[in-house]
């Protein structure tokens, strides 16, 4: 919730695949934090979002569109 403002079972797959991000190995939590690099943030999401697909746990859809969806940090304002 300190980051995302959200409780956990209430964020998006977007959102799930940014504190991905954020917690090991990845640790991404400082700059989600301050909304650092926005631009790597999507990229490195989309990534992983990419890989669900591929591993099948999630269809092309689902990932079309949660990759569609702004930085979650970029947003958090206006979640509040």
């Amino acid at each position: 919730k300190a980051l995302l403002k959200k409780k956990l079972s209430d964020l998006t797959l977007a959102e799930l695949a940014e504190f991905t991000l954020a917690i090991p190995p990845h640790g991404y939590w400082e700059q989600i934090m301050a909304c650092n690099n926005p631009n790597i943030i999507r990229k490195n999401r989309d990534i992983l979002i990419g890989h669900l697909v591929m591993v099948g746990m999630i269809s092309e859809e689902k990932a079309g569109a949660a990759v569609q969806n702004p930085v979650a940090c970029l947003t958090v304002d206006k979640q509040k």
